[in-house]
């Protein structure tokens, strides 16, 4: 058995690789956007059925076609719709394996940038496993960022390309600039900056709004480096291009957004609200360490972890806020907001191991983990279960529209999906996309996708 403790930290790695990694292998492609993004982009609105001569996208050259249609067309978003579309063409195991893999590397940016920037791979097991937790317990639209391919590449992955971004310029705040140069990020930064900018509207405003004065700070100090400037400078050109892409125009033209639809709705304020409360397991620990500050400050670099953390919580809550008064507020763009406040909780977590000082009672942790165990393995089965149902009952469907395909015949789905016990599965299953009109977009892009005449589902 000493090998397992030896390994434990990459069993647990391991673990959370399996989990998201079964999930989506039970898992097709989703209803919707993830058949529309199949094809190449017409340049019309995505709500709008695709024509007859809809066509496959079918080589890289296509998918370069197809996203500076969308771009002049439909929105800025082309570092994940070009994402999308790649995955899309490839067979899903390629998805599989790569969305598998960056939320394994989600975790390990968030326990870096707890460790101040310093990337190592001396972790703790239980701290992993505990940031993966919050990851699975704390998000109301699981299935939106992990499961679903066009959601992932709207969220995970420029997540993950975020915190990347993010780690050298808090590794040169934490180390007051130094033993940060290194030659690679000079020209790396800047590709990594443009990734990083081309991701969500809601949270590159505020990271550049904060980076350009930490930047002016660091070199009124002396302090300044090269790549900083060069990253910044792709940070800002990235969200250059997401902003101000002319597919933003057409679209709010196209669906009727003005001036008019920023404005606070009581929906929105109950979905903010309701995400509190969702997550105030972590808040209500954020506020027990501000009670300790004077302790946790007393330890070397307290100060600076502590700042590091107020930072963080201040963008979670400006991530959430600024959606409030957007023409949408889908569950799924919660998730930059979610993973900013699992940072600031594991930067107080790691503090607080270093002075040994428990934020939380022991008695009161060690219960949680109980409760905490027993939820995960509840939710997680449940889940897996109805997983398994799903995917039986969407093979049978699939099935029925291949005997169809090229025979220009109607498919109709009088079948029923499996029962959803949403509740007890955590709100980890997914929605079933099929309209009962044949008419509508998304049913039009399956019907295209398998060659069918059209597809209806009946309720």
């Amino acid at each position: 058995m000493n090998w397992i403790i030896k390994y434990r930290l990459y069993l647990v790695y391991l673990g959370i690789f399996s989990v998201i990694f079964i999930l989506n292998c039970l898992t097709h492609r989703s209803i919707g956007d993830d058949y529309l993004y199949s094809f190449m982009w017409e340049g019309h609105s995505m709500y709008e059925p695709l024509s007859e001569n809809a066509r496959r996208i079918s080589s890289f050259s296509d998918i370069a076609v197809s996203t500076y249609s969308y771009f002049m067309t439909w929105g800025g978003r082309i570092v994940a719709q070009a994402l999308a579309m790649f995955f899309l063409w490839m067979p899903r195991m390629v998805f599989n394996v790569a969305v598998s893999l960056t939320t394994v590397l989600l975790v390990l940016c968030v326990q870096w940038i707890a460790r101040g920037g310093n990337v190592t791979m001396k972790l703790s097991a239980k701290e992993t496993a505990l940031i993966f937790f919050c990851l699975w317990a704390f998000h109301a639209n699981f299935v939106g960022v992990f499961i679903w391919t066009d959601g992932s590449c709207n969220y995970l992955f420029p997540m993950a390309f975020l915190l990347l971004f993010l780690l050298p310029y808090i590794r040169h705040y934490m180390r007051d600039g130094e033993n940060v140069e290194k030659k690679w990020l000079n020209w790396g930064m800047f590709p990594l900056g443009l990734l990083a900018g081309n991701s969500n509207e809601n949270t590159i405003c505020w990271i550049g709004l904060f980076g350009f004065f930490y930047i002016l700070w660091a070199y009124r100090k002396g302090k300044g480096k090269t790549w900083m400037l060069t990253g910044f400078l792709g940070l800002t050109i990235g969200y250059g291009l997401l902003m101000l892409a002319p597919g933003n125009f057409l679209r709010i033209v196209d669906s009727g957004e003005n001036i008019q639809s920023f404005h606070l709705t009581q929906k929105k304020s109950i979905l903010f609200w309701v995400n509190i409360i969702w997550q105030s397991i972590m808040w209500f620990y954020l506020w027990k360490a501000i009670w300790k500050r004077k302790k946790l400050q007393m330890i070397a670099g307290g100060g600076k972890y502590l700042r590091l953390a107020l930072w963080l919580v201040i963008n979670s809550w400006l991530f959430n806020v600024i959606m409030l008064f957007s023409p949408e507020f889908p569950n799924r763009s919660l998730f930059p907001g979610l993973i900013f406040c699992i940072g600031a909780v594991f930067l107080v977590v790691h503090l607080a191991e270093q002075g040994n000082i428990h934020i939380i009672a022991k008695g009161t942790s060690q219960l949680s983990y109980v409760l905490g165990i027993l939820y995960f393995v509840i939710s997680f089965a449940s889940t897996l279960w109805w997983y398994i149902l799903d995917y039986q009952y969407e093979e049978q469907i699939l099935a029925q529209a291949t005997l169809l395909s090229g025979k220009n015949q109607v498919l109709i789905i009088t079948e029923q999906p499996p029962e959803q016990w949403n509740y007890l599965a955590g709100l980890h299953l997914k929605n079933y996309g099929l309209a009962n009109d044949e008419n509508k977009w998304q049913n039009v892009a399956f019907a295209r996708f398998h060659k069918l005449k059209s597809v209806k589902f009946e309720k």
